[in-house]
């Protein structure tokens, strides 16, 4: 039987994620996926360093798939996340596709 592969902790201290940007360079990442991933984790812990840097990758890619997650999380964190969710996807709003305005839609705003 294959081990299962490990999954780092989703609870970080700001310091550790600080740690992880600055050896791994994620916030500024070429790639797309890395982060989305990323941002994801970021969100999770309530990581205002990366805000604003969030905020240009989400005005930047509208990708459902790479999208969908972080405005979830961000719907998800209350009183921190949903402000910033609904601040960036007025400003990102004009460049998604009609299906990722959908699906971002329907996360903030459920019926």
């Amino acid at each position: 039987m294959a081990a299962a592969a490990r999954q780092p902790p989703r609870q970080q201290s700001a310091a550790r994620l600080a740690e992880l940007d600055a050896a791994l360079g994620l916030t500024r990442s070429q790639n797309a996926y890395v982060q989305s991933a990323w941002f994801d984790l970021a969100i999770a812990n309530r990581y205002e360093p990366v805000v604003p840097a969030l905020e240009e990758y989400l005005t930047r890619v509208g990708r459902n798939l790479l999208v969908t997650p972080l405005y979830r999380g961000l719907k998800a964190q209350g009183e921190w996340g949903e402000p910033i969710a609904r601040q960036i996807f007025a400003k990102a709003k004009p460049g998604y596709h009609p299906v990722t305005v959908g699906a971002v839609t329907r996360i903030l705003d459920p019926k």
